[in-house]
């Protein structure tokens, strides 16, 4: 990283998502690693400044939607003759802006800083509820389709789907869904159609509710802190 782009900073005034959020992600996890909450303290004015800056991108403070970005670097889902995989960069870097808010917001509670506990608490909320209304569909599918896009989702958003598609199991998160009983609904309904040949009336009884099944998997599960 250094490497790609020291030799630019003289030019370019800008970080990317992942990259960048390592301001944050590395003192944390140096944190969870030893205990040691002298590390978090020195670094905890970086790992604001990260997050403010993030904040100031573009029009919508809760959604990094704007500047450069790395991407899928290299995804394998990437387009002919393209380096970048098929997850928007928007959702890449919003899901990680939600990470690094996530993150200081803990780290804030680490050092008994509760005003900042409360401040980032809530931008954290909004950039939850940002990147539902931008990249989740009302019926509670991602937007971009991407084993990406399903491992980048925001802690405490859960996604489940409606179809129990036989890729739900093998994707990371795997995906909660719902189970719908298609083997027996097109029984009944072949059923029913028989019935009323036979008899060359409709059937009054036009309402047939079989029940479905909630598949609880990861992508529904509390995540681990």
């Amino acid at each position: 990283m250094l490497q790609n782009l020291l030799p630019f900073q003289d030019t370019f005034h800008h970080s990317s998502a992942a990259w960048g959020d390592t301001a944050v992600i590395c003192p944390w996890t140096m944190y969870l690693t030893y205990g040691d909450t002298r590390l978090l303290a020195e670094q905890y004015g970086s790992m604001k400044a990260w997050v403010e800056y993030i904040r100031r991108q573009g029009k919508h403070e809760c959604l990094w939607n704007t500047g450069f970005h790395f991407g899928d670097w290299l995804g394998l889902d990437a387009k002919e003759n393209n380096l970048i995989g098929a997850t928007p960069k928007d959702l890449i870097a919003t899901a990680y802006y939600a990470h690094s808010a996530r993150l200081l917001r803990d780290a804030a509670v680490v050092l008994g800083n509760a005003a900042d506990v409360r401040h980032y608490g809530e931008l954290l909320e909004r950039i939850k509820k940002a990147f539902r209304d931008e990249f989740i569909t009302p019926a509670g599918r991602i937007a971009a389709p991407t084993q990406t896009a399903h491992a980048l989702i925001p802690d405490e958003i859960a996604v489940v789907g409606v179809d129990n598609n036989r890729i739900g199991r093998y994707i990371s998160p795997k995906l909660s869904t719902v189970d719908q009983p298609k083997i027996r609904m097109g029984r009944a309904i072949v059923k029913k159609l028989l019935h009323q040949l036979e008899r060359d009336a409709v059937s009054e009884d036009r309402v047939l509710i079989l029940e479905s099944e909630l598949i609880v998997r990861e992508s529904s599960m509390a995540k681990r802190g």
